[in-house]
């Protein structure tokens, strides 16, 4: 189910972020869901976290609870945010591990 009030667990694609602008340690959730109103609703403005794991997940290390990013970060333009929200539903988008070349 898409709705954002009886999802309980989904498999997405796991993507590098392609804005290179999404804190380490977030995610972007692609895609719109219904909330508990019905209204249409980016994923990330329903639920504040998710856990993630790889599959097939064999140990401990191989899931984390990540946050995921509901607003456009201040460091990312409106024409990549724009670009993020048109994307439909069922990517993962991982943030980029900040380098002394790219902070």
């Amino acid at each position: 189910s898409r709705d954002a009030a009886h999802l309980k667990h989904a498999h997405l694609k796991g993507v590098a972020d392609p804005t290179l602008t999404i804190p380490e340690g977030k995610v972007f959730i692609t895609g719109y869901v219904a909330n508990c109103k019905n209204e249409r609703v980016l994923f990330a403005n329903s639920f504040k976290r998710v856990y993630v794991s790889r599959s097939p997940a064999v140990s401990p290390e191989d899931a984390k609870i990540l946050s995921i990013v509901g607003e456009k970060p201040d460091e990312m333009s409106e024409e990549d945010w724009s670009l993020l929200c048109s994307y439909s539903w069922g990517a993962i988008i991982f943030g980029t591990p900040r380098t002394k070349s790219s902070a």
